[in-house]
């Protein structure tokens, strides 16, 4: 790896409980040196630290906690949503969802979000959609704008009449709602 580019491509298994991570699909591929540089400093300061406080609980991510004895899992903690409170999101949130989720019934909504750094590949983006269709229950799915140029089109068997789609959600304010 130098500076944020793959050398070559490979296959890297961190764990044997984790799946094998591509060196395309590495979130940190293709950012500037100084972001690569301050990322690998953050990564050193891992052999030092006594413990990294995860938040998260093992019962979700039993492989990750494998990697290393030293990461403690307290969470999950969530920040209580306030409505005063400028939103952090770096994409503008389209809060259509929002009302739409008040209609559907409590705890009945399948929340599909992969976050900031997950590029799903076309044919998991097809899958996952019809996948959506096959569950016939309400769900609420966050599809960014594709920026690796990956075709990421509908399947045409793809209905998503019990979803909603969005480019970017309000995730605390939809998250907190969820643990209500």
């Amino acid at each position: 790896m130098v500076a944020g580019h793959p050398t070559r491509k490979q296959q890297i298994e961190l764990s044997p409980g984790l799946p094998k991570i591509d060196t395309a699909q590495f979130p940190w591929r293709g950012v500037s040196k100084l972001w690569f540089t301050e990322i690998i400093k953050e990564m050193e300061t891992l052999k030092v630290a006594q413990w990294w406080l995860c938040n998260t609980i093992c019962d979700l991510e039993p492989a990750a906690f494998s990697i290393s004895p030293r990461f403690l899992p307290i969470g999950p903690f969530m920040e209580t949503y306030d409505n005063n409170k400028a939103s952090s999101s770096l994409w503008q949130e389209d809060t259509t969802c929002l009302h739409w989720l008040d209609q559907q019934p409590t705890r009945s909504v399948v929340y599909v979000s992969f976050g900031s750094l997950v590029v799903l590949e076309s044919n998991q983006f097809k899958e996952l959609a019809l996948a959506l269709d096959l569950l016939n229950k309400p769900f609420l799915w966050v599809v960014r704008a594709n920026h690796n140029n990956i075709d990421s089109s509908y399947p045409k068997e793809f209905h998503g009449s019990k979803g909603k789609i969005v480019a970017w959600a309000p995730q605390k304010r939809i998250l907190n709602d969820f643990l209500k």
